[in-house]
């Protein structure tokens, strides 16, 4: 697995955080059609005026040619301020549940246990409190 982590420094552009996010509604489900994608989460800093993605793949990313069409950088005129790419060595929880460790270099993966089973479901925490930040799809920001 792999993780692709890119963003941009908003200073000194017309866009903002809130623009961004507004133009997610047009073109984020065309990456819900990306082959070996497992997902991909976009990320805002609005005290450090940045904005980006995180994209997690089964394997490597495929060519930046095969990707849908990247807005963000169109909107903003250029490529990332970073973007950096990682192998994944381990996760844990939520969809990729239950716990995988990546193999050691010419290693073969190291399986979960029987005894490893998926977390329980956790309870309804009730309303989004008024202090977290809403984000497209989640409960207020519909």
């Amino acid at each position: 697995m792999r993780a692709d982590i890119a963003w941009w420094d908003l200073d000194g552009t017309a866009q903002t955080v809130d623009s961004l996010t507004a133009h997610l509604r047009t073109c984020a489900a065309a990456w819900d059609r990306v082959p070996g994608l497992l997902g991909k989460v976009w990320i805002a800093d609005r005290r450090t005026n940045r904005w980006g993605a995180v994209m997690l793949w089964a394997d490597q990313r495929p060519a930046l040619a095969e990707l849908p069409a990247n807005h963000a950088a169109r909107l903003l005129g250029g490529p990332p301020t970073h973007r950096d790419g990682f192998d994944i060595e381990a996760v844990a929880g939520g969809a990729l549940a239950p716990a995988r460790v990546a193999p050691a270099a010419g290693g073969t993966p190291v399986k979960p246990s029987a005894s490893t089973v998926a977390p329980p479901p956790l309870p309804d925490a009730g309303p989004t409190p008024a202090h977290r930040p809403s984000y497209p799809g989640s409960p207020r920001h519909a």
